[in-house]
Formats: C-alpha cells, structure tokens, sequence
C-alpha cells in the first residue's frame, strides 16, 4: 500500500454518537460516516487543508448516512456506500423515524462492489467488504489505521440482527485477525483499539459464534 503522511480528526455527531472521521492526505480529504448533526460537519469540513473527494459510509443505517448526501452535495462531492446495503437502508430507516428522523433515506452518487483501492493525495487506501452487521459492512484501511463501522469496537463487536448474520461475522473477524497487531481500529462507536488490544475479544466471539451461543 502506497502510504505519504496521513492525517485523521474525528467528530461525534447525532443522537446515538455515530463516529464520524475526517482523514487527509496532499491536500485532498475524505469525510466517512456523516450521520448527523450537519453544521458541525460543514464546520470542521472549512477547517480541513485542500478538497473533497468523497463522503462514504461504512454500513447503511441511518446513524452512519443521515447528512451523507447533504454534505456530499454542499462540498460539491460524492457519496457512496456498497451496494449490499441499499436494502439495509431502506429496510432500516423507519428506526430511525422513530427516533425523530425525517425524511428519505440518502441517495449514494456511486455504489461499491467489491474492495478497491484509491488515493486519498498521494496516500493509498483500501476498501474491504467486511460483513456481519450488514452485508455491505465496509471496513477501510489508510496507513496503519482502519476505520471499521460497526464490525467491531473497542470491547466488543457489531450486533447482527439488523440486516446482518452470524456467518458473514465469522468471516469478517477471522480477516481482522490476520492484521498487523499494531493496526489502530477506529470504530463507528467508542473508542480506538488496536488489533493486538482486540485480539482475544476477538477469539472469544469467533468461539461463541462458531458454537451458535451469539
């Protein structure tokens, strides 16, 4: 992976304090996860160095898509997610009604499907399908960092009854195992971790999935 001086800043936005990251690199910066709370999107957006070249979402519901298209339409860029997770999002979004959601659900200007790399200025990242949550669960890996959604958190992993399954989680926390330890995880909630800090939380719910106990 092609990696030049990235850097990262993190914003908590909307009523279920989604995660949501800025990460820049040669005057260029994507936004992932814009799920609310828009103005204060925008404002940290004009304090970022050179120009937009995407919003994405790591999954499709409502607290990871809310503003997606918004600020993707303000800063005159896109907005994107997999493929998998239209249905999600709009299966979904009536939990978000109610809780005081507004609206239709987003509408992606392009669609994910399947991993691809691409430049963020001159650093290379990664976007990698990982299922579980939901099937169009995407985690992204810039630098020694990976911004995972809601597969995994700091403690625990991302619950499954919302559009994902057991098998496709399986699959998903085996592939983070094989990650450097060093490897940061930046998840849609909480706090950082890094894979070496995750690893046994890890294997305990690989273990309590494989015997159907989750």
């Amino acid at each position: 992976m092609r990696e030049s001086s990235l850097s990262m800043k993190r914003l908590v936005v909307g009523g279920l304090r989604t995660n949501c990251y800025f990460i820049s690199s040669g005057g260029e910066y994507m936004i992932i996860d814009a799920g609310g709370d828009f103005d204060s999107i925008m404002q940290a957006a004009e304090s970022m160095p050179g120009n937009p070249v995407g919003v994405l979402s790591t999954h499709g519901h409502f607290d990871h898509t809310l503003v997606a298209d918004l600020v993707a339409s303000e800063l005159r860029t896109s907005f994107g997610m997999h493929k998998k997770d239209l249905s999600v999002m709009r299966d979904t979004w009536s939990l978000g009604k109610q809780l005081g959601i507004v609206g239709k659900p987003p509408k992606p200007g392009f669609l994910i499907d399947s991993d691809r790399a691409t430049l963020i200025g001159r650093s290379e990242i990664l976007i990698k399908n990982t299922p579980g949550h939901t099937p169009g669960s995407i985690s992204i890996i810039a630098g020694s960092s990976i911004f995972t959604g809601d597969c995994i958190f700091r403690g625990n992993i991302g619950r499954m009854d919302l559009g994902g399954n057991p098998t496709d989680m399986l699959k998903s926390l085996n592939w983070f195992l094989q990650l450097p330890p060093e490897t940061t995880i930046y998840p849609g909630h909480g706090e950082p971790s890094t894979i070496g800090n995750e690893r046994s939380n890890i294997m305990h719910f690989i273990q309590m999935i494989s015997n159907g106990r989750i």
